[in-house]
């Protein structure tokens, strides 16, 4: 289903067949009530899961040498990198690369809950993502998501479809945060 969340990015869910090809639902489809129970589900058993306290929301992006960064995320490390090409190294992804792998992964997590909750097997289960660049200001401008479901029957598509469009980065996206940057003064700046 293609959504146009503004002028600065589109987004396009397509759900693969088994068999190969495409299927894109017509049109705006509402939830039904269990559809609308299972996305609550979903993202109530992830709040009480993740505990959403106020700790759980700091994320730290530490320099390393060169373009490296080091990320910490309640107690996880990811590294970034720019390509050589770009004056970097390449020994990780880039920040980019990190938020659309975040985005294809927050779908594949729908996905796999959806499957799992219909007793359907998540065997070959892939989200696969692609880009393009926009400017003025340089930022990404579109973004397709493909999503490989083997096991998905004909007859859950659409439902399976309405879930996955529910996921959190995918709205956040659609309904951008407010960002907030200060600049800390270098006495108000601390060790963590």
């Amino acid at each position: 289903m293609r959504r146009d969340p503004g002028p600065s990015a589109k987004f396009v869910f397509r759900v693969c067949k088994p068999w190969g090809g495409a299927y894109y639902p017509q049109g705006q489809m509402a939830l039904s009530a269990m559809d609308s129970r299972l996305c609550s589900f979903l993202f109530m058993d992830r709040t009480l899961r993740l505990g959403m306290n106020k700790h759980d929301k700091v994320i730290r992006a530490v320099h390393q040498g060169g373009d490296r960064l080091l990320m910490t995320v309640r107690g996880h490390e990811l590294y970034s990198d720019q390509p050589v090409e770009d004056g970097g190294e390449d020994t990780a992804a880039t920040p980019t690369e990190i938020f659309l792998a975040g985005l294809a992964g927050c779908v594949a997590f729908y996905a796999e809950r959806f499957l799992r909750r219909n007793g359907l097997a998540t065997d070959g289960l892939a989200v696969t993502c692609d880009y393009a660049w926009a400017e003025n200001p340089h930022r990404v401008g579109e973004v397709n998501l493909a999503i490989e479901a083997p096991t998905l029957s004909a007859e859950k598509r659409e439902a399976f479809t309405r879930v996955v469009e529910h996921c959190t980065l995918h709205h956040t996206l659609q309904r951008p945060p407010q960002v907030n940057l200060k600049v800390l003064a270098p006495e108000a700046v601390s060790s963590p």
